[in-house]
């Protein structure tokens, strides 16, 4: 597993060593495994909810609390993501804590969705994976494939690495994702 050095973590404001795990994990999506999901669209949870109707949701739009597993080596992260109306989604990993994650989304039948989002992953991210030469990664690409009915969802994810002159880093397959969806409480 290559060491990743992330800056700022660890709370002593010293550089960290963190492993590939991490990055993949914290970039991890929507699927992606990735993947976690929480931003409203025009349409919005709430106004479904304020009606007293609970399944009156546009499809995917709304916020889903989703795990995802990653391969090669199992690890799950907890995330929260959101599709919203407009083909916007954004996902934030919480547990363990991750970057935000800003892409877009698309329907691709009437319970089918893909999406991509791009999460930056800091200005010194150290070597690449073994075996593989050239800079650091700059950002990472998640690509989600999926699926929804009623309150869950479920689907894979893929990603890739890049520098910052946009070359390729690395690929990695990813893993799966399976969430419920969040809804508004009235408290």
């Amino acid at each position: 597993m290559a060491a990743l050095p992330v800056a700022g973590e660890g709370g002593n404001g010293m550089t960290d060593v963190i492993g590939r795990r991490r990055v993949l994990t914290g970039l991890g999506a929507a699927g992606a495994g990735a993947v976690g999901l929480a931003a409203l669209g025009p349409a919005g949870v709430a106004s479904a909810d304020d009606r007293g109707d609970r399944g009156a949701f546009n499809g995917v739009e709304g916020a889903w609390l989703v795990t995802h597993t990653n391969t090669p080596d199992q690890g799950t992260t907890l995330a929260v993501a959101t599709f919203a109306a407009g083909g916007a989604l954004a996902s934030l990993d919480i547990n363990p804590e991750g970057p935000p994650q800003l892409g877009a989304w698309a329907a691709t039948s009437p319970h089918g969705f893909v999406g991509t989002f791009y999460s930056g992953s800091g200005p010194d991210q150290g070597p690449p994976p073994p075996g593989q030469s050239g800079p650091p990664p700059a950002y990472v690409r998640v690509d989600i494939r999926g699926s929804w009915h009623d309150d869950h969802i479920s689907g894979s994810f893929s990603l890739t690495a890049f520098d910052a002159s946009n070359n390729v880093v690395f690929t990695q397959g990813g893993g799966s994702f399976q969430g419920t969806r969040i809804h508004a409480s009235n408290v």
